[in-house]
C-alpha cells in the first residue's frame, strides 16, 4: 500500500516540477495541475474513478491516504484558481482566456461536483464549496451564465441544507450568500436557478429553498448568516424571485419566530424591564443570558430581535412581499396569541401583552409594519370590541394593568391613523373655514384668547397652589416653550379630518358625538385625587396631546364658554371644586402639598407625608401643573392659528 501511495506522490511531485519549469506557459501550469488532480482522483491507489459519463466508483479508504490525497488536490486546486483570476485581471474585455476555456470546455465543475457529493476523499464536499466561492466571488467576469457553470451550481445547491448537522454547513452558506450577491448585482442571472415545477404550478428559486433549509441548522451562526442571505435577495425586483419569496414559507416562519418568543415572555416579567429592553437583529442573548444571570427577558430580546428582522425584511421587499409577511404577522402572532391574551388573560399576562404591544410600536419605525399593528388594535373590521376592551382596560380595577393600557395609548396617539380611529370619527359636519380676520375681529379673539388662558390658570386657587412656594416661580415659561413646539409637532403629523360633506361651513354645523376613548380619559381625570401618581401622569400626558391636535371638535372641547359636563373646563373645575371640599376638612392641606412637592422634586421632606393622604396630595400637584399645561397649549395653537389666517 505504502509503494503505491509513494508511487503517486513521486508522479504527483514530477509534474509538478515539470509546471515550475520557466517554459511552461499558465495554460499549461492550468493543464498540469489538472492533470495531478485528474491522476490522483483515477490512479490505482486513487479512491474514485471519474469516467467521461461521471460514474462513481467507490472504495474503502484509509484515513492516512484520505489525508494525503486531499492536500494534493487542495493544494493544486489553490493553484488553478490564483492562475484563473489572473488571467481573469489581465484577459482582454472582449474575450477569455486559454485557462477559462479549457476549465469550460472539460467541464471540470462537474466533475468536482460529483467527486464533492460524495466526499471522497474526505474534505472533498468542503473544498469543492470553498473553490466556488473564491471563484464567484473573485472572477470579474460573469460566469454564471455558461452551461458548464450553472448546471454544476444547481446540483451543489440542491444539496446545500440537507442535512442539519452538516460539518459542511458555514461553508454552504458563504457559497450561498456569495451567489445571492451576484444575483442581487445582475438580477437577470437568477433565471438559472428558477425552476417551473408543473407539480405545484408555482415557480422555484433554488437558491430560496436552499436557504430555507439552512435556517433551520442546529448552528445558530449557520442560521443567522441563512437570514441575512434573505434579506438580501428580500428586495429583488426580479418577478420569479418575488413570485417564489411570496409562496414560500418564509413570511409565516418569521411570524411563527415572533409568535413563538412571544408565548414564552414570564407572566412574572415585570412592565418595566419589557419597556427597557432594547435588542436589535443578530444579538447572541444565549450569551447574554448566561452572562447576566436572568432569563426573564431573554425571550422579550428575542422577540424584539426578530421584529427589528421582519422591519429590515419589510423595507426593502417588494410590495407584494411586504402584504405577505405582514398578513403573516396579522394572522399568526395578532389574531392568533395577541388577540386571546388581550380578551381572556388573567392580570399578569394582561399586563405583560399591553407592555409588549407598547415595547414593540416604540421601537418600530417600519411604517407598514406601524400600519399592521394599529389597524388590528384600533381600525381592523370586526375588531371594534378590541378597541372598546383596550379603552375599558384604562378602568381596569389592577392599576398595574390600567398603567400599562394607559402607556399603550400615550404611544398609539401620535400614530397614523389613530386619531381617526379614536376621536375624529366621532365627530360629524362641516369643517369651518379659514377667514381673513379685520383688526376689530382680530382684537375680539385676542381678548377671547386671554380671557381663556385665564381662566385655565385660575382653575385651582392660589392658596392650594404649591409651586411657586417650593421653587420660587410659577413655572409657566417652560409650559409654554414646549407648547409650541408641541402644537408644532402634532400639527404636522395629525391626520387631515373630513367631515361628511366637502363644502366648508361653520363651526355650529359640526355634531359632537361621545367617543368612547375620550370619555374613558376624562373619567380618570376626574378621578385625578384618587389614583396612583404614575397613572395621573399618563392620563394628563395623552389629554395634553389630545390637546395639541388641530380639529374644531378639539376647540370645542376645550373651549370655555362650553357649558357641557364633558369639556374640559368643565371636568378641571369639578376637580378643583373637590380639592377645595378637602381642604375645608384638612387645615393643613396646604402644608402638606408643599411637602409632597418636594418629595415628588426629590428635596428634603419632614415626616407630615406618614399621613394616609399620599394620593390626594400628589394628585393635587398634577391637577397644579396640567391647568397651567392646558393653558400654554391653548396660547400656542390660538396664536398660531391667528397669525397664519392673517398672513396666509
Amino acid at each position: 500500500m505504502f509503494s503505491k501511495l509513494s508511487a503517486m506522490l513521486q508522479h504527483a511531485a514530477e509534474v509538478t516540477s515539470q509546471m515550475l519549469s520557466p517554459q511552461a506557459s499558465p495554460a499549461e501550469e492550468f493543464q498540469l495541475c489538472w492533470r495531478v488532480i485528474t491522476d490522483t482522483l483515477s490512479s490505482e491507489n486513487g479512491l474514485l474513478v471519474i469516467t467521461n459519463s461521471l460514474y462513481l466508483h467507490t472504495r474503502t479508504q484509509t484515513r492516512t491516504e484520505s489525508v494525503n490525497s486531499m492536500h494534493c488536490i487542495k493544494s493544486h486546486l489553490d493553484q488553478m484558481i490564483d492562475l484563473l483570476c489572473k488571467e481573469d485581471e489581465q484577459r482582454d474585455q472582449r474575450g477569455m482566456g486559454p485557462c477559462m476555456e479549457f476549465m469550460l470546455r472539460h467541464r471540470i465543475l462537474d466533475m468536482l461536483f460529483t467527486s464533492g457529493k460524495s466526499d471522497y476523499p474526505c474534505g472533498m464536499r468542503r473544498e469543492v464549496l470553498v473553490i466556488l466561492t473564491v471563484l464567484l466571488g473573485r472572477m470579474q467576469q460573469p460566469l454564471i451564465p455558461h452551461v458548464s457553470i450553472h448546471q454544476p451550481i444547481q446540483r451543489l445547491i440542491a444539496v446545500c441544507g440537507e442535512n442539519p448537522t452538516s460539518p459542511e454547513a458555514v461553508e454552504e452558506v458563504q457559497f450561498l450568500r456569495t451567489l445571492c450577491l451576484q444575483v442581487q448585482r445582475d438580477s437577470f442571472m437568477a433565471d438559472f436557478f428558477i425552476e417551473d415545477r408543473p407539480s405545484t404550478g408555482k415557480k422555484h428559486f433554488l437558491v430560496l429553498e436552499a436557504l430555507l433549509r439552512l435556517v433551520n441548522c442546529q448552528d445558530s451562526v449557520v442560521a443567522m448568516k441563512a437570514y441575512e442571505c434573505l434579506l438580501l435577495i428580500s428586495g429583488m425586483p426580479h418577478s420569479g424571485v418575488v413570485e417564489s419569496l411570496v409562496g414560500s414559507s418564509l413570511p409565516t416562519l418569521l411570524a411563527s419566530h415572533l409568535q413563538f418568543h412571544f408565548q414564552l415572555i414570564p407572566p412574572s416579567c415585570p412592565s418595566s424591564q419589557i419597556l427597557a429592553c432594547s435588542a436589535g437583529w443578530g444579538v447572541d442573548y444565549a450569551a447574554r443570558g448566561s452572562a447576566f444571570g436572568s432569563t426573564l427577558t431573554w425571550h422579550m430580546d428575542a422577540y424584539l430581535s426578530w421584529l427589528d428582522y421582519c422591519e429590515q425584511f419589510v423595507s426593502c421587499a417588494s410590495e407584494n412581499l411586504k402584504t405577505s409577511v405582514c398578513d403573516a404577522i396579522t394572522e399568526v402572532l395578532l389574531r392568533g396569541s395577541l388577540l386571546s391574551r388581550l380578551t381572556q388573560a388573567s392580570e399578569e399576562d394582561l399586563q405583560v401583552s399591553l407592555s409588549v404591544v407598547t415595547r414593540s410600536l416604540q421601537v418600530l419605525i417600519s411604517e407598514r409594519i406601524l400600519r399592521t399593528f394599529v389597524c388590528f388594535l384600533l381600525c381592523s373590521d370586526g375588531q371594534a370590541a378590541l378597541q372598546h376592551r383596550l379603552i375599558g382596560l384604562c378602568n381596569h380595577l389592577s392599576d398595574d394593568v390600567c398603567q400599562s393600557a394607559l402607556q399603550l395609548f400615550d404611544v398609539l396617539l401620535p400614530l397614523p391613523s389613530v386619531v381617526n380611529s379614536l376621536l375624529f370619527c366621532y365627530w360629524h359636519g362641516e369643517v369651518p373655514a379659514n377667514q381673513f380676520l379685520t383688526d376689530e375681529e382680530l382684537f375680539k379673539e385676542r381678548e377671547r384668547l386671554e380671557d381663556a388662558v385665564d381662566r385655565y390658570s385660575t382653575v385651582v386657587p392660589g392658596k392650594l397652589c404649591s409651586c411657586a412656594e417650593v421653587t420660587g416661580e410659577s413655572g409657566i415659561e417652560l409650559y409654554l416653550l414646549e407648547a409650541h413646539r408641541q402644537v408644532a409637532y402634532y400639527r404636522s403629523i395629525s391626520v387631515k379630518w373630513e367631515g361628511e360633506s366637502g363644502e366648508e361651513g361653520d363651526a355650529s354645523a359640526l355634531v359632537w358625538g361621545e367617543s368612547p376613548f375620550l370619555s374613558g380619559m376624562t373619567s380618570k381625570l376626574e378621578a385625578i385625587l384618587d389614583q396612583p401618581y404614575e397613572i395621573n401622569l399618563l392620563v394628563t400626558a395623552i389629554l395634553s396631546k389630545v390637546a395639541c391636535l388641530s380639529h374644531p371638535m378639539v376647540d370645542q372641547w376645550m373651549d370655555y364658554r362650553q357649558t357641557s359636563s364633558v369639556s374640559l373646563l368643565s371636568v378641571l373645575q369639578k376637580v378643583s371644586r373637590d380639592l377645595q371640599a378637602h381642604s375645608e376638612h384638612s387645615p393643613g392641606l396646604l402644608l402638606n402639598l408643599l411637602e409632597a412637592r418636594r418629595r415628588l422634586l426629590g428635596l428634603d421632606t419632614s415626616d407630615l407625608l406618614s399621613m394616609p393622604h399620599n394620593n390626594l396630595l400628589e394628585g393635587a400637584v398634577v391637577l397644579e401643573e396640567f391647568v397651567k399645561e392646558v393653558a400654554s397649549i391653548i396660547f400656542a395653537k390660538k396664536s398660531s392659528e391667528l397669525l397664519s389666517i392673517n398672513y396666509q
